[in-house]
């Protein structure tokens, strides 16, 4: 089966990523066959017709990643291509990508991806990655495709919940310890939580929030699930 990987590249380091993905994905002897597509505003594809994963990285134009807005920048192409899809399920995953000086706002154009359109982010690497990062995002893409083949859905039963209330708004971040699963960070006030089945836990601060997010997806690489999930 010919998965296809869909990438736009600006400096050369999601190319390479994906080159090296590939050499191990032959090494290992995949059942799959993976195949590197470059979007560009050049690219003539109109639809999908195996399943896919997207290669995102991160350039933004302002903004901090919290509150403030921000703009997507130079990776446009890759998103509309995306957006004019008359069918996305295809599309079983996102790989972010970024530098991570950059704080709230790394791989924060693949967080962004997955709210739009309800795809889950599964993994993420620095710039150019390193073969660890090659390693553990291959089993992440064969784990994601072998629930595809099984027709499994994602379960996310949150464990721990992250308050914080400011100005008499409530921002809040689910956390799902057994699967290994975070959510997007929402406003909180129509959502009634049971103190009985989760561990609610208060933060002063909203980049407070931010940080235990990119925390989970960095460091401990849980899957990033949008609420639509």
């Amino acid at each position: 089966m010919v998965i296809q990987l869909l990438y736009t590249s600006i400096a050369g380091n999601t190319k390479n990523f994906i080159k090296n993905f590939i050499k191990f994905a032959q090494n290992e002897q995949s059942n799959y066959q993976f195949q590197a597509i470059e979007i560009s505003d050049n690219t003539q594809i109109t639809n999908l017709d195996s399943p896919a994963f997207v290669f995102v990285p991160t350039y933004l134009d302002g903004g901090n990643g919290i509150h403030s807005g921000v703009q997507e920048i130079l990776t446009n192409s890759l998103f509309e291509f995306i957006d004019d899809l008359p069918d996305k399920s295809k599309i079983l995953g996102i790989i972010g990508s970024g530098n991570k000086n950059f704080n709230a706002q790394y791989i924060l154009t693949a967080r962004r991806y997955a709210i739009q359109w309800g795809i889950p982010l599964i993994d993420n690497f620095e710039l150019r990655g390193v073969p660890t990062d090659t390693q553990r995002i291959f089993k992440s893409v064969m784990l994601r495709l072998n629930q595809f083949n099984r027709n499994e859905t994602i379960k996310f039963n949150p464990t721990n919940a992250f308050q914080c209330i400011t100005n008499s708004e409530s921002e809040l971040l689910l956390i799902d310890e057994k699967n290994h699963l975070v959510s997007p960070i929402f406003f909180s006030s129509n959502i009634n939580l049971d103190p009985s089945l989760l561990t609610l836990i208060k933060v002063e601060k909203p980049d407070e929030l931010y940080s235990i997010q990119v925390k989970a997806l960095t460091m401990q690489h849980y899957w990033f699930i949008p609420k639509s999930i």
